[in-house]
């Protein structure tokens, strides 16, 4: 495999997932970039769905036979150590700016969020990281052929989905099979925190693993979401998982 130094291990599998470890956000990225025999789909693992793959048998199995997972939640990064996996924990909004930072001259597609935010974090990019080779789509759409056709024709070398999870997921892994040579990354509400419309965790909050918690209160709606942390604790704890 050509990986880098700072890559921490092959694949560990956590209740069927492939999970990757990595020293460093930059050191994932680098990883992803430079690595030819990796899987081509990135996907945020969380205790979310750990739980949900649970609660739905063979929800995930597509995915998990296409893709790689790396640990955005801190209880994923608890359960790589319980398997000798020292692994920092890799925030998605951090990974996805990383690849964009280290993106250079290749072919960068954004897909989702709305007409507004897509057009705002393509500008911000060109103006940041001096991407040129990009194009984009709003994730609002009535004939998702028309998307995948749009990529077949392009073969971008990067695809960043925000459409929210499942439907990334979901979408990702159709476009995969048109875009064989894609890395393809689903990135949920990434674009509206790069371009400000929504803010992150205070720095504490993200060092303790709280950030679960600053979204919850922004998002009272997320606590009925968040019961699957009491699952994945009590699971943990009596080493059931």
């Amino acid at each position: 495999m050509n990986v880098n130094a700072d890559f921490v291990n092959s694949s560990v599998l956590i209740d069927g997932f492939p999970v990757y470890g990595f020293a460093s956000v930059d050191a994932a990225a680098e990883w992803i970039l430079n690595s030819y025999d990796r899987p081509n789909i990135a996907v945020a693992l969380n205790a979310e769905k750990i739980i949900t793959g649970r609660k739905e048998p063979g929800k995930f199995d597509t995915l998990k036979n296409n893709a790689f997972f790396y640990p955005d939640g801190t209880p994923v990064v608890w359960l790589l150590r319980r398997r000798n996996v020292h692994s920092a924990r890799i925030p998605g909004v951090e990974l996805w700016e990383a690849i964009m930072r280290a993106a250079g001259s290749r072919k960068v597609f954004l897909l989702g969020a709305s007409e507004e935010v897509n057009r705002a974090t393509a500008e911000k990019l060109r103006a940041e990281y001096g991407l040129e080779n990009l194009e984009r789509r709003n994730g609002y759409f009535d004939d998702e052929q028309v998307i995948l056709d749009e990529l077949a024709a392009a073969q971008p070398d990067i695809v960043t989905v925000a459409m929210g999870s499942p439907r990334q997921e979901d979408f990702m892994a159709r476009a995969q099979k048109l875009c064989p040579n894609t890395f393809f990354m689903g990135v949920g509400g990434t674009y509206d925190v790069y371009t400000g419309r929504l803010p992150r965790a205070p720095g504490f909050m993200r060092n303790f693993g709280m950030e679960w918690l600053f979204r919850s209160l922004r998002e009272p709606r997320r606590f009925l979401r968040n019961l699957s942390y009491i699952r994945f604790m009590y699971l943990y704890v009596t080493r059931q998982i």
